[in-house]
């Protein structure tokens, strides 16, 4: 390649002007004379003739020339303008010829290169690899071709792709031809693709929501860990299974035919599927779809699925349904913040405060205070509730025409994730006619009491006498006995005369169904009391335990009431007369699910009687 310009440039074709060396040719070589009888005119013609023919060579000669010019500038185009580096190496590897790409690869000049051997270019960590691959092409006639790096003049690095071929010059002579492709930008490329594969794979891998992929057979080929921990089953598990089979069964031809959309172009959105995990639990999920297309833009490479658990959010909802029905129920309910300040109310409440809700909303709960409970009522009444998470009892409100009224609350705190109260929901029931059935039974029961005080006063009184008065005291006893009977007799009469009449006329002037309900539970306690009256395993000591409301409840149970009856007569929810039921329960020592409420309490009234 000595031949060719070391600026590359192409040398036009020039004539070359022999007249002087011929002359000097003919002065160093006289021509001979000519031979006798050859005249000048035929050694003109001679001379004529190989004129011609000299002329005829030299044309063939420079039309070989530019022949061969075209050649080597082809040549020249084809090897030193190249976009990859030629080198030539020895059987040594020896650089014997480089073109000009090549030498700007190894950035150092042309003829500098000439001679070094090729390895000291090769990156430090390619060139055990570089010397088999170089051995192998010395020994075996097999074409090379291997990515590596080469270390250039300044000590930067760069990936070359590199195709290798040994060639036999002359049959004896070997060299090798090595080409030097740059790959370093596509390396670079490479990286970075990989970079923002794995860092996608990372993202799909760890997001919080399943997210799926299957190709157009519908056939998983990627799942989430999210997905694995939902189903309980390994990634490599669900690689190639039908992607239906991740949702339930229920609905399976309609997942089915969604799915098969999905291969057509089509895309979720929003679309809300069920999904079974791993211990049996239906979740519900919301999915949205995206579809990649391969290059030809028309068939469906595979689709990718993102999904997001509704479950909590749609029972959330219901239980908001729930709370919205149940905030309308017939027991006044009213919502305060911390500063007691009303920021809520059904018309249950509003009702039977006489307020309207409008009034009520922004007010204190102050009031409704009716100025009957002094200040540790309400602060024993706060350390309640912050022990023991509610209160339940007894209270007087005021209405807003200034009425007093007893009533049934429950207060309950509603906390924050710290832990803390934001609001207080209280239920209140007004208890007025409760109050009034029980002032009659406490009037009739301090009735029954005054007479046995009686009895017992005068049987103290001759509990010290002798034994001669023993059959005087057995005849006293008996009179007592009579007396007693006449006490009863004459309570009974009480009872039929004042109160049993006063409930006659409460049910008469009465439509409303749970009062008279109530007025009936009433009469029912009354003749009870009047039957049981002096027995010490009466019914209504068991209920001493028992606050107003549970006595009621209690009441109720016994006369064979439903729960929902119940909730209905005393305006309670079914969920508080449970509650109360509960209660009654553990009062009076009813801890075996077994033991029925009703029967227990039918048979303490079979004992009394």
């Amino acid at each position: 390649m000595s031949d060719i310009p070391e600026n590359g440039k192409k040398k036009p074709y020039q004539a070359h002007d022999y007249r002087p060396e011929a002359e000097l040719q003919l002065k160093q070589h006289p021509i001979a004379a000519p031979a006798d009888g050859i005249t000048a005119e035929v050694i003109l013609h001679e001379l004529q003739v190989h004129q011609i023919e000299l002329e005829m060579q030299n044309e063939e000669l420079r039309q070989a020339q530019v022949a061969l010019e075209v050649s080597r500038d082809r040549y020249l185009d084809l090897f030193e303008f190249a976009p990859i580096g030629y080198f030539t190496l020895t059987d040594k590897g020896l650089i014997a010829d480089v073109n000009f790409v090549g030498a700007e690869l190894l950035g150092v000049e042309r003829k500098k290169l000439l001679s070094l051997p090729f390895s000291r270019f090769v990156a430090p960590e390619n060139s055990d690899q570089f010397y088999l691959r170089l051995a192998s092409l010395v020994t075996v006639d097999m074409r090379q071709s291997f990515d590596m790096q080469i270390k250039r003049a300044d000590s930067s690095l760069c990936y070359v792709h590199v195709d290798a071929m040994r060639v036999l010059a002359d049959g004896k002579t070997l060299t090798l031809r090595i080409t030097l492709t740059n790959i370093t930008e596509n390396k670079r490329l490479e990286e970075s693709l990989r970079a923002t594969k794995d860092y996608l794979d990372s993202l799909i891998e760890h997001a919080n929501g399943p997210i799926v992929v299957w190709d157009s057979s519908c056939r998983i080929v990627k799942a989430n860990q999210t997905v694995t921990k939902l189903t309980g089953l390994r990634a490599l598990d669900l690689i190639g299974r039908p992607v239906q089979q991740l949702f339930s069964e229920e609905s399976a031809e309609y997942v089915l035919d969604m799915i098969q959309r999905t291969t057509l172009g089509e895309c979720w959105e929003a679309l809300e599927l069920t999904v079974k995990n791993a211990i049996g639990e239906l979740r519900i999920i919301s999915w949205n779809t995206a579809t990649l297309y391969h290059s030809d833009g028309k068939d469906v490479r595979v689709v990718i699925a993102q999904g997001q658990d509704m479950t909590e959010r749609k029972q959330a909802e219901q239980d908001l349904r729930i709370a919205a029905i149940a905030f309308q129920a017939q027991e006044g309910i009213m919502v305060t913040d911390v500063n007691s300040t009303i920021i809520r109310v059904n018309n249950a409440f509003a009702k039977m405060t006489g307020y309207s809700v409008d009034e009520l909303i922004g007010k204190r709960a102050s009031i409704l205070n009716a100025g009957l409970h002094d200040h540790e009522f309400f602060k024993s009444m706060f350390e309640t509730i912050l022990s023991d998470g509610f209160w339940q009892g007894e209270i007087w409100s005021k209405r807003k025409s200034g009425e007093v009224f007893p009533g049934l609350m429950t207060i309950t705190p509603v906390t924050n994730l710290d832990g803390f109260s934001k609001n207080y929901v209280g239920t209140l029931v007004d208890i007025t006619l409760q109050k009034q059935a029980e002032k009659v039974l406490i009037e009739a029961r301090k009735v029954l009491e005054r007479q046995v005080e009686k009895i017992a006063k005068e049987l103290t009184s001759i509990k010290g006498e002798s034994d001669e008065m023993n059959t005087a005291l057995k005849v006293m006893i008996k009179m007592r006995q009579s007396e007693n009977s006449d006490a009863k007799n004459l309570l009974t009469i009480e009872l039929k005369q004042e109160v049993l009449p006063f409930l006659q006329r409460l049910k008469s002037g009465n439509k409303d169904t749970k009062q008279l309900r109530l007025i009936n539970t009433l009469e029912a306690n009354l003749q009870r009391l009047i039957s049981t009256y002096g027995s010490p395993t009466s019914i209504t000591s068991s209920y001493k335990c028992l606050t107003p409301k549970e006595i009621q409840v209690a009441t109720m149970v016994r006369e064979g009431f439903s729960t929902k009856v119940i909730a209905s007569t005393l305006s309670l929810s079914p969920e508080t007369v449970s509650i109360h039921r509960k209660n009654i329960r553990k009062k009076l020592g009813l801890d075996s699910r077994t033991e029925n409420l009703r029967s227990y309490l039918i048979s303490k009234e079979g004992l009394s009687s």
